[in-house]
């Protein structure tokens, strides 16, 4: 008998499988992580569904999706793949993308996301450097939230340059993924400001 797992919450899932402390440590034969969607295939997601579709279609469904299946689902289960339709969608009342990544992140972070969601906010808005992040919280020691930003959440990367040494100044960046969702559930008037922002990034 095989027994298969699956799981949205990143953090949950590790724990469980990869902490030394659980029970299912060490008794999972292969870990998958999945991936969010190419572009080649939304391309064809976009073709079955919506067979009219412009290249301004396709980049409003990678820029608000960021490739994530579920996101993807619910534009192709309402038929909603044209750039104002989506736009439309996701800014109505009720529109389950208004506080999708909010909530999927305070599942995450539990009662620590006030601290989390000022870090991921001040990435967004061009802070990059430890230094940065800790002057935009007011000085507030931040290291051990990177950290379990990079190696419990995996919402963040820490890059160094080219040929750097250790304990050179690093940067650190959102993955696509995860800025695209933060960004969006700011707020329903800056989701506006941002979808036409990226629509004219061609």
């Amino acid at each position: 008998m095989n027994l298969l797992v699956c799981g949205s919450i990143y953090s949950l899932m590790n724990k469980i499988f990869q902490n030394n402390k659980e029970p299912l440590f060490g008794r999972a034969d292969i870990i998958i992580k999945l991936s969010p969607f190419s572009l080649p295939v939304l391309k064809e997601i976009m073709y079955d569904y919506y067979p009219t579709y412009t290249n301004d279609d396709l980049l409003a469904l990678y820029t608000f999706t960021g490739g994530i299946p579920k996101y993807v689902e619910l534009f192709c289960d309402n038929r909603i793949l044209n750039i104002n339709g989506m736009i439309d969608f996701m800014v109505r009342d009720n529109s389950p993308f208004t506080d999708e990544g909010k909530n999927l992140l305070i599942e995450e972070f539990g009662k620590n996301y006030a601290t989390y969601f000022s870090i991921l906010s001040a990435i967004a808005n061009g802070k990059n450097t430890q230094a940065e992040i800790e002057a935009a919280l007011g000085n507030k020691s931040i290291g051990g939230y990177l950290r379990r930003l990079i190696e419990d959440y995996n919402i963040i990367v820490r890059q160094r340059p080219i040929l750097s040494k250790e304990g050179t100044l690093a940067f650190y960046k959102q993955k696509t993924a995860y800025e695209m969702k933060y960004r969006i559930t700011l707020s329903v008037s800056g989701l506006t400001i941002l979808i036409k922002t990226a629509l004219s990034l061609k």
